[in-house]
Formats: structure tokens, sequence, C-alpha cells
């Protein structure tokens, strides 16, 4: 008996078509899954280094005969060519183009993809060691981020590409898009940290010169008191020092507003990052010390960059169990002049601890130590969520090995139509009731209606679709079936489950228990048997009871004719 009335061809045509769906869908997350870790292996590099990394790995995964990475140049208003698959700059026929210009400038403009298919012969090539080959189908793909166009990716193929393909190009265009942008701002605030460095020592040399000249004025004051008679060429080269320590007292005034302009525009820009922006120094002779903290330092630690001139103050607030493993993944990193990432506790006033993870690249200095510029971030709601998790889960596991009952959890499909290919998740008890070892059921729903008796295998899909499109109903799903065992005999089980349904009462998912009831219908069949004895018992009582009363009604009627015998004148007077 099939649902919805449906054929048994409409039934595989709709099973096949599920079952593609899932192995695409698998398909496309699989995908981005790897094409992040690709963007988290390329996150440090320059932007020639990050674009070469992902067009070349585009293209292979696409199967591109050539491929091209723009990234756009916002004061030129262009896109330019940072790095190419089976092409470089030399063997590009044009490597900048306009916004709007070509077809790469328009997809930057219009901020939508271009696919250009079945292209005639001998339009397009694509050069290799053989001779030109015609390219069938083009891909121009905009990198696009917070309503943005960051770059353009230019891919040339031999074939038509298909449809799931050009889906996947833009949904990785998103993520290479919002990775291009973290690095070119990493990019913008080494850079501004580079010219706050530079400023500073400019400053530095001003001053100096500004000293220089005091004593040069000094000296020349001393000088007129012992030559009067040098007095006017001595005061006409004192106004000429003065009007020009005023020219570099204003020239200095101006940088050092220039200089406090972009440091409050750099302290905004960390202020704004989520964490403390730091930088942590290791001196060769093995002392440390925090030259530098973002404002983020009291959010994070509840102190002042000033609080950790003794870096011991510093390591004080780290709790005792996470202080080894933080001096050794530094001591590691030193050696090894690698990333430094660690996470740990940290003691606050009051008795309260915090989770913080810390990340940070090394640099070594000229007077060989090595400086850590990274940040700090709190980790306590993330930790706190983990640990409700797991205890979560450890419950969970407990109340499974400990339960009589095998727990199972499914997914309703869109078309609410359930086959053999339904993902299903069975609790290792499932496996044990049929008799087979933990986790021996695959995760499907077939592994369960394999098993079911014949008499009722036409049955089953039919209850549960019954009950899936039952939208008013409340009531838990339970039916009662024979499944097959581990030693192919046949046991009693309860099927029961309870869904979650949306507003309109659609099911979207589906868990409930498998029980096994056999002892019951065991009892219940021996019942059954009693009843029937006491059902023939009665009866026979009643016969018995019948014949009783029929011996009594004759010894009754017998007594009567006695009285009435020739021996008491029943006959006097015929004679």
């Amino acid at each position: 008996m099939q649902a919805n009335n449906e054929t048994p061809d409409n039934n595989t045509n709709s099973k096949v078509t599920v079952t593609k769906d899932i192995q695409e869908r698998l398909w496309l997350d699989s995908n981005l899954t790897k094409f992040d870790d690709v963007l988290r292996e390329n996150y440090d590099k320059s932007i020639e280094d990050f674009s070469e990394a992902i067009i070349g790995y585009l293209c292979t995964l696409t199967e591109a005969m050539r491929g091209a990475f723009f990234v756009r140049n916002t004061k030129k208003n262009c896109l330019e060519f940072r790095g190419g698959y089976a092409c470089t700059e030399k063997s590009m026929g044009k490597t900048s183009f306009d916004i709007g210009e070509s077809v790469v400038g328009q997809v930057a403009k219009s901020y939508r993809s271009s696919f250009l298919k079945d292209i005639p012969l001998q339009n397009v090539y694509v050069n290799s060691s053989s001779g030109q080959l015609s390219a069938r189908s083009m891909a121009v793909i905009p990198l696009i981020f917070n309503e943005e166009v960051y770059g353009v990716l230019e891919f040339v193929y031999l074939h038509n590409l298909d449809e799931k393909y050009l889906d996947l190009l833009n949904r990785l265009g998103r993520s290479a898009a919002a990775m291009l942008q973290s690095i070119q701002n990493n990019i913008k605030t080494k850079k501004l940290l580079h010219e706050s460095l530079l400023q500073a020592e400019r400053l530095r040399a001003a001053e100096e010169e500004m000293r220089q000249n005091n004593e040069e004025l000094v000296a020349t004051q001393e000088e007129m008191q012992r030559k009067s008679k040098e007095l006017e060429y001595l005061l006409q080269e004192s106004k000429a020092k003065g009007q020009e320590m005023r020219e570099v007292k204003e020239k200095l005034e101006k940088e050092q507003k220039k200089l406090r302009q972009e440091q409050a525009n750099f302290n905004r820009m960390t202020s704004a990052v989520p964490g403390m922006i730091f930088q942590y120094q290791v001196f060769p002779n093995g002392t440390h010390q925090l030259p530098y903290t973002s404002s983020g330092i009291a959010d994070i630690f509840g102190e002042n960059l000033h609080d950790f001139e003794d870096i011991e103050v510093f390591k004080n607030l780290i709790h005792p169990d996470d202080l080894p493993s933080f001096e050794e993944s530094m001591a590691e990193a030193v050696e090894t002049f690698s990333l430094w990432q660690w996470e740990g506790r940290i003691n606050l006033q009051g008795g309260a601890v915090k989770w913080v993870a810390g990340s940070a690249r090394p640099e070594m200095l000229d007077d060989k130590s090595v400086l850590f510029s990274g940040i700090f971030t709190d980790i306590t709601t993330m930790k706190e969520k983990e640990t409700f998790i797991q205890t979560i889960n450890e419950r969970f596991e407990l109340i499974n090995k400990g339960s009589a009952q095998g727990i199972w959890d499914m997914d309703i499909p869109e078309n609410e139509i359930l086959n053999q290919e339904t993902p299903v998740w069975w609790s290792g008890q499932c496996s044990t009731l049929l008799g087979y070892q933990e986790s021996a059921l695959a995760e499907r729903l077939g592994s369960l209606y394999d098993r079911v008796h014949p008499t009722s295998r036409g049955l089953f899909f039919e209850h549960f679709h019954h009950h899936l499109r039952n939208y008013k109903s409340v009531k838990p799903f339970e039916k009662a079936f024979r499944f097959r065992t581990n030693n192919n005999r046949y046991r009693w089980f309860l099927l029961r489950g309870t869904i979650q349904r949306n507003s309109t009462g659609k099911p979207l998912r589906m868990a409930g228990a498998l029980v096994d009831i056999t002892r019951y219908k065991t009892l219940e069949k021996k019942l059954d048997k009693y009843k029937i004895r006491e059902k023939k018992m009665l009866a026979k009582i009643g016969e018995q009871e019948g014949r009783n009363k029929t011996v009594k009604t004759l010894e009754t009627v017998n007594a009567e004719l006695v009285q009435q015998g020739p021996f008491n004148g029943g006959h006097n007077g015929k004679k």
C-alpha cells in the first residue's frame, strides 16, 4: 500500500530525487568546509600570495583551464590583476580594468556574476604547449562582502560549466571577499602602526634638535657678554636663530598635532576591536615586558598598562594551573619563531575567574629580542557553553546507557515523504535490543524497515505518513511491530515517537524510543488462552446446571404421578 496514491515508479523517482538532493547538499557543504580551511591557511599571507592560492584552488576544483584574480584599487577605482592560474601578468592581454569596463569591470559595477556558455569556437583562446585551445564557457564572479565589491574572479573553461559549480563559485566568492577584506584591513593597520613609529622617531629627532638649538643659544648669549664689540652681529644672528627656532617649533607643533590625530584614530580603531591588542617583548636575557596594550586591557584584565610595568604582576593574574602552559607556549613560539596561541584562565579581583584566548605573531628586532604582536579575547561565555554542552552530552549518554529503551531521532524531509534512505540517528541501545553490537544500525530508516516482519512491512511507512500529515494531532506516535533480531527470530517492539511541528502544523523533526514488548505480547497471548478456557468452562457449567434442573423437574413430576396412582384412588369407579 503506497502513501498519497502514488505509483511505485513515482515513489522510486522521488527517492532518487531526495538522494540526489542530499548528495548535492553534502557535496556543497564539503567544498565550503574545505575552502574555509584554504582561507585560514592563507590568512597571514600577502595579497599576491593569497590571490595565487585562492585562484589556483578554485581552478583546480572546477577544472578551469585559466583563471585570474583581480583586486579592487579604491584609490584609482579600478580592478588590478594580482594572481593567476595558467597565466601571468605578462601573458595577460590587459591587467587593469576601470569599474564598468569589459566584463570584469561590469561585474564589479553591477554586483552580479556573469556566465557565458556555448562560446563560438575560435573566439576565446587558451594557450598551451601544443597550440591554442578554444574556450567553451567563461565565469566572472564578483567578490562581495558587506555590500561592497573587493575583487573579481575570472575563469575560462574548455567545456560548459555545470550550474552547481556556478552556485558554488558564488558562495565561495563571498567567503573569499570576507577574507580579502580582513587581509586588507590588517595591512592598513600595520601600515598605520609603522607610520606612527616613524612619526615618534621624527618627534624625538626634533626634540634633540631643539635641545641643541637651546644649547647654542646659551652659548651665544655668553659670547655676547664677553664680546661687546660683536653685539650687533650677535643680535642679528640671535634673531635669525630665533626665527629658525620659531619655524622649527611651528613645524614641530604641526607634526605633533598630526601625530596626535593619527594616534587618536589608531586608538579608536584598536578600541573598536573586541578584546585587547597588545605587544609582548621577550629579551635574549630571558626578561619580558608589555610595551603596548590597547584600551581593551581594562575589559580583559581589569587593569591598566602601568599596572603591568612589572611583568610578574601580569603573570600573577594567570590561574596557577594554566601558568605553565602559558610559559611553555611562549617559550616554544620564541624558539620556533611560530604563531603563538594560548587559552587559559585569569583571576580577577573579588575571586572571579575569566577564560581568555591569546594569539600573536613574533618579530625579531635589532636587539635580538622577540616582539609578539597579537590580541587577547574573552572566551568565558564560549567556555561556559562548551561545559554546558559537555554536561548535557554526558547526562544523555548516562541516560542512554542506563535505559532499557533505545532512542532515535529523525529530521523530516521537506516533502514529508519517508523512505528507506531517510536519515535517522539510532542510539547504541537500539542495536543492543535487536541483538547487535552498539552502532551496528546504519543511520537510515531502512535499517529498521529491512527487519520488519513481512506481514507488516506494507503498513510500515503508511503508519508514519498518516501520523505526519495529521497536522492538528498532538498525540504521540505509537505502533507495535515485529522486528527480526540478530538470531533470525522475531520479537515484538513498540515504536514510539513525538513530532515537533511549526506554527502551521508542518512536521519538522521526530524523536522517540524503541521498546521491547515481547514479554507483554506473550503474556497477552496466554491471557487470551485463559479467557477462552474460562469461557468454555462457564459454558459447561451452564449445561450441567441445565441438566440438574431437568432432573429435578422429572423427580417432581414422578412424585406427583405416584401420588395420583391406582393405590391412591386415581382410577376408583372405572373398573
